[in-house]
């Protein structure tokens, strides 16, 4: 996965970026983390038990607000579900995400064309894309991202402007 990631990487990228990835063979389920270095400097991290933390942390102050603490009740049972995809929503607007969500939308990444890739739902996907050697120079130069744009596809774009040195402009982040 990393070799074929760091192949669709910008020529501007290469050496400069850097995806890890890591396993904790202890966990139950060999959990762990997927981080992304620009010039040795973390700048995106996918991880387990961060995300999961978050998530259960929002799901339990969703049902405390809602008052749906209790799955085993028949009446609180559908809000005490609800509150969880919330949070996961929640939790992925805020930028976590574990490293699973990560792997699976690389895997979906490295079939979609350029367009399909920055024009997708999903967010890692978009951002991955603004790393792609097939986005070239001019297009980014025009690019222009909305206000409500997640903040993870935006760094991504800040980072590659800056490998290619090309003037970040408050234009290329809000319309």
């Amino acid at each position: 996965m990393k070799q074929l990631m760091e192949a669709r990487l910008a020529g501007s990228l290469v050496g400069r970026l850097e995806l890890h990835s890591t396993r904790y063979r202890w966990t139950r389920n060999e959990d762990g983390r997927i981080w992304i270095t620009f010039d040795k400097q973390e700048v995106a991290s996918f991880a387990f038990w961060s995300f999961h933390n978050e998530r259960y942390r929002l799901a339990r102050q969703i049902r405390q607000i809602n008052r749906t603490t209790d799955y085993s009740d028949l009446v609180q049972r559908e809000g005490y579900y609800r509150a969880e995809k919330e949070a996961i929503e929640i939790a992925h607007r805020e930028g976590f995400f574990d490293q699973d969500e990560f792997i699976a939308a690389l895997h979906r990444y490295l079939s979609l064309s350029i367009d399909d890739a920055l024009r997708s739902e999903d967010v890692l996907i978009r951002a991955v894309a603004m790393l792609d050697r097939r986005l070239g120079k001019r297009r980014l130069r025009t690019m222009r991202l909305g206000e409500m744009e997640h903040p993870l596809v935006k760094r991504m774009l800040g980072l590659r402007l800056k490998a290619e040195g090309i003037e970040l402009t408050a234009s290329s982040t809000s319309q």
